[in-house]
């Protein structure tokens, strides 16, 4: 699907769209890409599931996990100033 930017920057979805995934996102810059990530009303929807994936991890491996995903970002980011 091909959708355009206004000029008051808003995208337009279908109708369809809207009552399938909801009317707000979270916008995902990638670098090369933008994705829109459904919100939801629960703020907490979703959390058990991502818990149950951690479960694995220590508190130390998450850490170490999150400092080096920090660490990519700022790398990217830099690449393109």
């Amino acid at each position: 699907m091909i959708v355009q930017v206004d000029k008051l920057g808003r995208i337009v979805l279908k109708k369809k769209l809207r009552e399938k995934y909801g009317k707000q996102f979270i916008l995902i810059d990638k670098g090369d890409e933008i994705i829109l990530k459904p919100t939801y009303e629960d703020p907490f929807y979703g959390i058990e599931e991502l818990g149950k994936k951690l479960e694995k991890y220590s508190l130390k491996e998450l850490s170490e996990m999150g400092e080096e995903q920090a660490k990519k970002e700022v790398e990217e980011k830099l690449k393109r100033l």
